[in-house]
């Protein structure tokens, strides 16, 4: 998937987890999650993290390749344990974040690419629904959004002027 379709899907996810669960939909949760949702692809220095970070993507991309650990469970368990032990961040967030970073391994796994889930493991595991950039990539992400936008647009609306009216961000 391309990052904006991570970012559009992962945020679709993280919405329907905060109106069904405990998680508090925030302006800081929602950052969180549409950082999550790009981190998979620091491996890769054409993506969008990637450009912006080129002196971690181009490394890594020589060292590892484009999805490989990074898009793996090892990878996500890694990050899970990191934020936990660091601890500077609230289990919301930290929860926002891993949200979109399963949210962009699920996205990648609809593709005719695939990931490598059990990495070191190099199988790779698909659903391949579309391609990468393609046309059907953009009419899935637009149905997911558009449905989750149409279930979901009290809620939201209830939100975002709690969000104003407070002016809190994290």
């Amino acid at each position: 998937m391309m990052a904006m379709s991570h970012v559009a899907t992962s945020v679709v996810v993280w919405s329907l987890a905060s109106e069904f669960t405990a998680l508090e939909p925030t302006p800081g949760g929602l950052i969180a999650v549409v950082l999550g949702s790009l981190l998979p692809d620091i491996d890769h220095p054409k993506s969008w993290l990637g450009r912006r970070l080129i002196f971690i993507s181009g490394p890594l991309s020589l060292l590892i390749g484009h999805r490989g650990i990074t898009h793996s469970l090892i990878a996500t368990i890694a990050l899970v344990v990191a934020l936990l032990w660091w601890g500077q961040l609230g289990g919301y967030l930290v929860a926002s974040l891993c949200i979109g970073y399963l949210g962009h391994l699920a996205g990648d796994f609809l593709t005719k690419g695939g990931i490598p889930v059990f990495w070191p493991i190099k199988r790779r595991f698909a659903m391949p629904i579309f391609s990468t950039g393609g046309v059907i990539e953009f009419l899935f992400v637009v149905a997911v959004v558009a449905s989750t936008v149409a279930f979901q647009k009290e809620y939201w609306a209830t939100e975002v002027s709690m969000w104003l009216a407070s002016g809190a961000m994290f």
